[in-house]
This record gives structure tokens, sequence and C-alpha cells, in this order.
């Protein structure tokens, strides 16, 4: 995935997601020559889950 910092110079990333008992875990990886940068997050399983199905109730649906 491409993303554009604040400058607008473009950054490769690789993402890798592991899930670790009950949390999940997404890493970032940026593919530059210098190693670039690497970003964690985690979370527990049962908050992802309510997180989606909240949003999920915040969007209407496209059949209509």
């Amino acid at each position: 995935m491409r993303l554009a910092d604040a400058d607008g110079v473009a950054h490769e990333f690789h993402f890798r997601s592991l899930l670790l008992g009950d949390q999940l875990s997404l890493e970032a990886f940026e593919l530059a020559p210098d190693g670039g940068d690497r970003a964690k997050a985690g979370a527990l399983c049962r908050d992802i889950v309510s997180a989606i199905i909240a949003r999920e109730r915040r969007i209407p649906s496209l059949e209509a």
C-alpha cells in the first residue's frame, strides 16, 4: 500500500496481521533502502469485533 506523508511524498508499506491468543496485532513495514519505518498496533479481538459491529450499525445498508 502506498501512503503519502504530510509533504506529499509517497511511501510504500506492507502489512502483516498476527493472531496472538485473544489479541490481534497489526504491523506495518515501510519498504525503503534505509530500512524505513515500522509500526505496531494491537487490541483484544473482542474490542475489534465490537468496533466493527458498531461501525456497521452506523452505515446505512446499500440494499434498498
